[in-house]
């Protein structure tokens, strides 16, 4: 009984997370069956997200307009 609660517990507080950045289809997608690209902003900064083989890829654009990626150069 101790083990199904902790159970129930874990999976309660896995599920609490909702996605908290702007998502926007690209329609492109790369492998037949998945979802398409999507691109999200964080921080400024655009990124390629979507399903690769059993994974998934985040890859930056490279077209910020966060001013810290800037600095050094």
């Amino acid at each position: 009984m101790k083990t199904l609660f902790i159970a129930v517990m874990l999976l309660t507080l896995a599920s609490c997370y909702e996605p908290n950045v702007e998502t926007k289809s690209t329609g492109y997608v790369i492998n037949a069956g998945r979802d398409p690209l999507n691109v999200i902003n964080v921080d400024g900064c655009q990124y390629l997200y979507g399903d690769w083989g059993s994974g998934t890829v985040l890859a930056h654009k490279g077209n910020c307009t966060n001013p810290e990626h800037y600095e050094n150069n």
